[in-house]
């Protein structure tokens, strides 16, 4: 072995001039430190939610949703639409109104917003969204 190489061990490659190879190899291990972060996402699987994990978030929408209803015979129509962007998933549930509303008995659509964070879920009128209900305040 060269006297001008410290390493212990053969080296393939000659050493730049001025620098030497255990300098060069602190610099290659740095690097690999500085990518490995980036590239071991590459070599795992995504990680993604089951088919069971989908089914229990389905059911714990529709109980909230259903619980949250002022309709009577109150039933989901549809599927579910998640909105990622605003952490929320909507349901359309259709029922009749109760015995004490005005409206007793006549059926009705409401739309169920889920807010995931929190598990709490709202429902509002659903007949504005098709153009047969009153309008919300502030609606062009």
């Amino acid at each position: 072995m060269a006297a001008d190489r410290p390493c212990s061990f053969p080296v393939p490659f000659p050493s730049p001039a001025g620098r030497s190879t255990a300098g060069l190899l602190a610099q290659g291990l740095a690097l690999v430190a500085l990518a490995a972060p980036l590239l071991a996402p590459l070599g795992r699987p995504a990680l993604a939610s089951s088919p069971a994990a989908w089914a229990e978030f389905d059911r714990q929408v529709r109980t909230a949703c259903l619980k949250a209803s002022g309709l009577g015979l109150v039933r989901v129509q549809g599927y579910r639409l998640d909105l990622p962007s605003q952490k929320v998933s909507t349901l359309l549930l259709e029922g009749s109104h109760r015995q004490h509303s005005p409206l007793a008995g006549q059926r009705a659509q409401e739309l169920c917003v889920y807010h995931r964070s929190s598990g709490q879920a709202e429902v509002g009128d659903a007949a504005g969204l098709l153009g047969s209900g009153p309008k919300s305040p502030g609606s062009p």
